[in-house]
């Protein structure tokens, strides 16, 4: 199960760049603490429980038996599925940050979840098995270099990886405010995002090569920025 090959010193610099945008969630969480939602860049547990509802609205969920969240964080995307659903189902979480793994570790006793740090353009911690749903809910949004063939890339692992659905999310605007100035928006773990047209550009091009149908739902969470909700029907 591989994508196209690129270039070794463009996984290198999105590897060392993961490295840095850990390390700013490890402050985080030394700032917050692990409980918090702000250690997760969150500004209130009200506005991530509309995020984590708004991402798995447009899915028929009780089809989902296994699920691979991509930068799972605390697996609190866990705690939500098992609200909702009345299905049993299978959890795989993978995140770079060792904190957030530690936290899911110590706080789920249900025997269907598995969770590991590893970073996810690390081909060493793909499942050898396909899930229902590949989902990355936030992992997308920090700025790397060459963001747009980072976007694609990623897009196109987690569809070889998927049965059914794919979910993810990216920011389409971003008000100058976030950025205190102009060249931060470009700094390496600051928010990042693309167009809706470069999005749909990207889109169309896995589309040509992958037997896909995708929508996408633009949601505001929070005033400043736009959530663009990426389905990805298989």
């Amino acid at each position: 199960m591989t994508t196209k090959r690129i270039s070794s010193k463009l996984t290198s610099y999105w590897l060392e760049d993961g490295l840095l945008i850990s390390e700013y969630y490890k402050r985080k969480i030394g700032k917050y603490s692990i409980d918090s939602v702000a250690s997760l860049d969150w500004r209130s547990p009200e506005s991530h429980a509309l995020f984590l509802e708004s991402a798995l609205s447009g899915i028929d969920i009780e089809k989902v038996k296994s699920v691979l969240d991509v930068g799972c964080g605390r697996g609190d995307l866990f705690d939500h599925l098992e609200k909702i659903t009345k299905e049993d189902f299978r959890y795989t979480g993978i995140d770079i940050v060792p904190g957030f793994i530690s936290k899911a570790l110590n706080s789920k006793d249900n025997r269907d979840m598995k969770v590991e740090v590893g970073n996810f353009i690390d081909e060493r911690y793909w499942p050898k098995d396909r899930s229902d749903l590949v989902i990355n809910l936030g992992g997308l949004a920090s700025q790397v270099r060459f963001y747009r063939q980072y976007l694609k890339y990623n897009i196109e692992k987690m569809i070889l990886l998927s049965n059914r659905y794919v979910i993810f999310n990216i920011i389409t605007d971003i008000s100058p405010d976030y950025f205190p100035g102009k060249s931060s928006r470009k700094k390496v773990g600051k928010i990042g995002g693309c167009s809706e047209v470069v999005l749909k550009n990207i889109l169309e091009q896995i589309k040509k090569k992958h037997r896909i149908e995708y929508r996408i739902k633009k949601v505001t969470i929070f005033e400043g920025s736009r959530d663009a909700f990426v389905y990805i029907k298989i």
